[in-house]
């Protein structure tokens, strides 16, 4: 039954002779190109880890010093298979510079990106130490830049598992809600998740209450 309002005028097409021109852009003589440099800390971080892995043909097969730091596989490679590699090397530089802080935080982004926070968050706090031990050969921005990873994992980990809990089929089966399925549960059960959804389509008001009334965080969360 939709219909167009008739009192907003028609599209009318612009006529590009009629637009003001800023101006022509004026490409220089000869192009001398363009260099983007990684921040220091990033700098500092892959020399780091290069000096740990002492294999440049290992780090030239699993991407670029600066990739291998933020956890991040080569374009075209398959990240299950990388993630696997990236770890048995950084593992092995950890064990062969166990002062350097590089491979801590190298391990714990590849992690990070596999979910794995509470090792991850093992693994930074592993760094951080080495840092803070290594007689000013790390530079106070590295050390801080654990440190952020460190909180941000931590940040990451917890929103991952707050506000976890259950809505009891009972509390669904005591309120009103026309054409919105129950469910087949048992006394005690948790309401399914279909069930919730459809209620959250049908009866969105009624389902809001009932959760700001019934619903059971989960202790552990």
């Amino acid at each position: 039954m939709f219909a167009p309002d008739e009192d907003v005028l028609p599209m009318r097409l612009l006529d590009p002779d009629q637009l003001a021109h800023a101006g022509t852009l004026e490409v220089p003589p000869e192009w001398t190109g363009v260099s983007t440099l990684p921040a220091p800390t990033l700098q500092e971080a892959s020399a780091l880890l290069r000096r740990a892995l002492a294999d440049e043909a290992l780090v030239a097969r699993l991407g670029t010093p600066d990739g291998i730091i933020g956890g991040e596989s080569p374009a075209g490679v398959d990240p299950i298979t990388w993630r696997e590699e990236a770890t048995a090397a950084l593992e092995a530089a950890v064990e062969r510079a166990p002062e350097n802080p590089a491979p801590f935080l190298a391990l714990a982004r590849v992690l990070r990106k596999q979910g794995l926070h509470d090792d991850a968050l093992e693994f930074l706090e592993e760094g951080i130490e080495r840092a803070q031990r290594s007689g000013g050969t790390v530079s106070p921005r590295l050390t801080a830049d654990l440190h952020y990873e460190l909180g941000t994992t931590a940040l990451v980990r917890w929103r991952a598992r707050a506000n976890l809990g259950r809505l009891p089929a009972a509390a669904l089966a005591d309120s009103y809600c026309p054409r919105a399925p129950r469910g087949p549960t048992a006394p005690g059960d948790p309401a399914p998740v279909e069930t919730l959804i459809a209620w959250n389509y049908l009866c969105s008001g009624e389902l809001s209450r009932i959760l700001a009334t019934r619903f059971e965080p989960d202790p552990s969360a």
